[in-house]
């Protein structure tokens, strides 16, 4: 058995990217994997009162939704300073993102530079349910988020844009189709049943982005850090730099055999960054 040590996360990406990770490494290494997620805390929590799971039901949820999901098991380590930052890193943005401290450790073999590595582009893996593709748009919105997403994520559009793009020009652009919009203080398995059943999701560069990773799912977003997202969220999603041309692919969205042909290359993407990793179904 393969051991794999995480910080633990309390972001949905964080959950999901801990989790690819470990199936990646278990179809790559052919064996199984026993997840050990660390906190810092002394105990299960729930990030904002009133959220309707903990941060560790969240990764539960995930967890057995995952395809072939006995390949890993998951096991929570509580009060570990095992990722413990310095204050200095703990305290300052920037400079954490410039020394990228180790989030992610293994046992008996190296984890930087192997295919599980994120410069290429995060581990892919699967749900184990296909998505349906109804005539809806899963959104999310950072309204109800305890602290403000990473500066670099609102560089193109500010809060206020969002909601504008969300609440008033989607429904415009896509009158025909249903528009679900979700926050952080929603259920893992509800965001989860309703992007299965989308058509595409948009949203900042955050947040649920995940759930339409594993699913070969569309997801259209703009970033200030083209680099970060390409190496991490999703390597072959349409996420911009200028919101010309998040508004342009938009636009090209509403034309059915486009909207097809993006479809089928992201779920073809991540087929084949499955099948790289040495995934054979």
């Amino acid at each position: 058995m393969e051991i794999v040590h995480v910080k633990g996360g309390v972001g949905a990406g964080d959950v999901i990217l801990h989790l690819n990770t470990a199936f990646s490494w278990s179809t790559y290494y052919e064996d199984s994997v026993r997840l050990y997620v660390h906190w810092e805390e002394p105990e299960e929590f729930w990030y904002v009162d009133g959220d309707p799971e903990s941060i560790q039901q969240r990764y539960l949820h995930a967890h057995e939704r995952m395809l072939e999901s006995d390949r890993v098991s998951l096991e929570h380590v509580y009060g570990s300073d095992m990722f413990a930052f310095s204050e200095e890193l703990k305290n300052n943005e920037d400079l954490r993102r410039e020394a990228n401290p180790p989030r992610i450790l293994t046992e008996s073999r190296d984890f930087v530079g192997t295919y599980v590595d994120m410069i290429y582009g995060g581990s892919a893996w699967a749900w184990k349910d296909e998505p349906t593709n109804e005539d809806i748009v899963v959104c999310w919105h950072q309204y109800a988020n305890r602290e403000a997403p990473h500066s670099y994520k609102n560089a193109c559009f500010s809060a206020r844009d969002w909601e504008q793009v969300i609440m008033e020009e989607m429904p415009m652009l896509f009158p025909n189709y249903r528009l679900k919009v979700f926050s952080y203080r929603d259920d893992f398995r509800e965001v989860y049943d309703w992007v299965r059943r989308a058509k595409f999701c948009v949203g900042y560069d955050g947040m649920w982005h995940g759930i339409a990773r594993n699913f070969g799912q569309v997801f259209v977003s703009v970033t200030g850090d083209m680099r970060l997202s390409q190496a991490l969220t999703n390597p072959n999603a349409p996420i911009f730099h200028y919101p010309h041309q998040f508004y342009g692919y938009l636009n090209q969205l509403r034309d059915s055999s486009f909207l097809e042909s993006e479809q089928a290359y992201m779920r073809r993407c991540n087929s084949l960054r499955m099948e790289y990793g040495g995934y054979t179904s």
